[in-house]
C-alpha cells in the first residue's frame, strides 16, 4: 500500500481578506437561545489539501430596492371600464321608459275602445265633482225613470219591486174614479167623529229640533190641531200619554214601561183646556206604544158605529215589548173598529218600518215629519181628511175613506223606496244623476199624493 503524498499550502500564497467597506444592512435581531454547554474538542484533523474553491469568497451586497407603492383607498376602474357600464344603464332604463308608455298608449286606446262601444253613460261614483281614478265605474240607464205603463206616478220597476202591478193604476185599484158605482160603498157613513191623540213622553222627546225640542214641537202641533178642530161640532177629542213615569234608565224601566193612561176623556179637550193638559207631560221614560194602544180601547167604549180614530205621536220605536203592532190590529177589528194613524217625528229609516206596521195593522196611515212644520201640516192633513168625512155625502164618505186608506199605504211604500234608494248613495252603489231623479221623482210623487188626498176619488189620477 503506498501511502498518498502530503501538500503543505504556502501561506504566502493565500490573498489577504480585505474588510468590506460597504456593509449590507443588518436584519432584525433574532432573539439567540443561550449558548450550550461547551463540549470537549474534538481530535486534530489532518490538514486539508490546497485547493483554491476552499478558500473565503469577497462578499457583495445586495442591490438596494425600492419601497412599494402606497396602497389606494377607493379602487378607480380605468377609463375603458366604465364607458360599457354606462352605455348599458342608459339602454335599460330607456328600455323601460318605452315599455311603460306602451302600457298607457295601450290601456287609453282599450278605455277609448270600451267606451265607443258602451251605450250607457259611464259616471264616476266619486262624490263633489273631484275625478278619483281608484273610484268604480258604473253603468246606468236612467230611460227605466221613465217607464209608467198604468200612468199612476209610479215607474214600472219600482211598482214590480214593491210587488204592485206596473199594469194596474194604483189610483184605479184603490178605488179612483168609481165614485158611488160601487155597491159596496153605499150607506156606510158615520157623523160623529172621536179622537184620541196620544202623545210619546219617552226620554228621547227631549231632543232639540230646530231650535225647540221634540216636546214643545209635537204640543205645538197639537194645540194647533185642537184650534182647527173647534169648528166641526161633529169631532169629539181627547188626549193619552205613555213613558211619562219612573225614567229611561234601566232600574226603573218596569215603571215607565207600565205608564199609559188616558189623562182627558173623549169629549174633554178643547181650546181652552189643552194647555192644562199638555203642561204636565214632559219627556221622562221608556216607550210602551202597544200598551198605551190596548189601554186606549176602553176610551171609545159606547162608541160603535161612530168614526173612531188614534192620532199616535212618537218619536221612536217601541221599547217596552208591548206587541204594538199586535194591539193596533185588535182595535181595529174591535167593535168599535178604530183606525190608528202614525206620524213619525224625526225617526230612523228601520224605526218608519215597524212604524208602518203599526199603521198598516190598524187600517190607517202612516206620515213621517222630519220638523217641527211638516208635523203641523201632517196633523193639518190628517184634520182635513176627518173634516172631509163629514162634508161629503153616506155614499161619498165610505168611498173616501177606503180610498185614503189604501192609496196611503201605497204611497208610503213608493216613497219610503225612494228614501232608502236615494241612501245608498252615499255608500256609493248609485250614482249622482240617479240619486237627482230619485229627488225629483219623491217630489212628483208626494205633489200626486198630496193632490189625491185633497180631491179623493175625483182626483185626475
Amino acid at each position: 500500500m503506498i501511502d498518498s503524498p502530503t501538500f503543505t499550502q504556502n501561506p504566502a500564497s493565500v490573498p489577504p481578506q480585505v474588510p468590506n467597506p460597504n456593509p449590507a444592512p443588518a436584519a432584525n435581531p433574532i432573539p439567540v437561545p443561550p449558548p450550550a454547554p461547551p463540549t470537549p474538542p474534538p481530535p486534530p484533523a489532518s490538514p486539508a489539501p490546497f485547493s483554491p474553491a476552499s478558500q473565503p469568497q469577497p462578499v457583495t451586497p445586495p442591490p438596494a430596492s425600492s419601497p412599494p407603492p402606497a396602497a389606494s383607498s377607493t379602487w378607480v376602474a380605468p377609463a375603458s371600464e366604465n364607458k360599457p357600464r354606462n352605455k348599458m344603464f342608459i339602454a335599460l332604463v330607456a328600455i323601460g321608459l318605452l315599455i311603460f308608455l306602451g302600457i298607457i298608449f295601450a290601456g287609453t286606446l282599450v278605455a277609448d275602445q270600451l267606451r265607443r262601444n258602451n251605450p250607457f253613460k259611464e259616471v264616476n261614483l266619486d262624490k263633489g265633482g273631484k275625478t278619483n281614478l281608484l273610484a268604480p265605474i258604473i253603468k246606468e240607464d236612467l230611460s227605466k225613470y221613465d217607464k209608467d205603463t198604468d200612468n199612476d206616478g209610479y215607474p214600472d220597476f219600482i211598482e214590480q219591486e214593491l210587488g204592485l202591478d206596473p199594469n194596474q193604476s194604483e189610483f184605479v185599484r184603490c178605488g179612483g174614479g168609481k165614485g158611488c158605482a160601487d155597491p159596496t160603498l153605499t150607506n156606510t157613513a158615520q157623523s160623529k167623529k172621536n179622537v184620541i191623540i196620544i202623545l210619546d213622553a219617552s226620554g228621547s222627546m227631549g231632543l232639540t229640533i230646530g231650535g225647540q225640542t221634540r216636546m214643545d214641537a209635537a204640543k205645538a202641533a197639537i194645540k194647533n190641531y185642537v184650534s182647527q178642530a173647534a169648528s166641526d161640532t161633529n169631532i169629539s177629542l181627547g188626549l193619552m200619554v205613555y213613558g211619562h213615569k219612573g225614567s229611561n234608565s234601566q232600574t226603573d224601566k218596569p215603571i215607565s214601561c207600565a205608564a199609559a193612561e188616558v189623562i182627558a176623556a173623549i169629549g174633554t179637550v178643547n181650546s181652552s183646556t189643552i194647555d192644562s193638559y199638555l203642561a204636565t207631560i214632559q219627556p221622562t221614560g221608556w216607550t210602551p206604544m202597544g200598551l198605551a194602544i190596548t189601554n186606549a180601547q176602553a176610551a171609545f167604549t159606547g162608541k160603535d158605529g161612530e168614526r173612531n180614530e188614534i192620532i199616535l205621536v212618537t218619536d221612536g220605536d217601541e221599547t217596552c215589548d208591548s206587541n204594538p203592532i199586535g194591539a193596533a190590529g185588535n182595535i181595529h177589528n174591535s167593535a168599535a173598529k178604530v183606525t190608528v194613524n202614525v206620524i213619525g217625528f224625526a225617526v230612523s229609516a228601520a224605526e218608519q218600518a215597524t212604524l208602518n206596521g203599526i199603521a198598516s195593522a190598524g187600517g190607517g196611515s202612516f206620515t213621517v215629519a222630519s220638523d217641527s212644520s211638516e208635523l203641523i201640516r201632517v196633523m193639518s192633513e190628517k184634520l182635513e181628511n176627518l173634516k172631509k168625512l163629514t162634508e161629503q155625502t153616506k155614499c161619498e164618505t165610505a168611498a173616501y175613506g177606503n180610498f185614503l186608506t189604501c192609496e196611503s199605504d201605497t204611497f208610503n211604500k213608493v216613497y219610503d223606496y225612494i228614501n232608502k234608494k236615494k241612501s245608498t248613495y252615499y255608500k256609493k252603489e248609485i250614482t249622482k244623476a240617479e240619486f237627482d231623479r230619485l229627488t225629483t221623482l219623491g217630489e212628483l210623487v208626494f205633489q200626486l199624493h198630496d193632490e189625491r188626498r185633497e180631491k179623493g176619488v175625483n182626483a185626475s189620477r
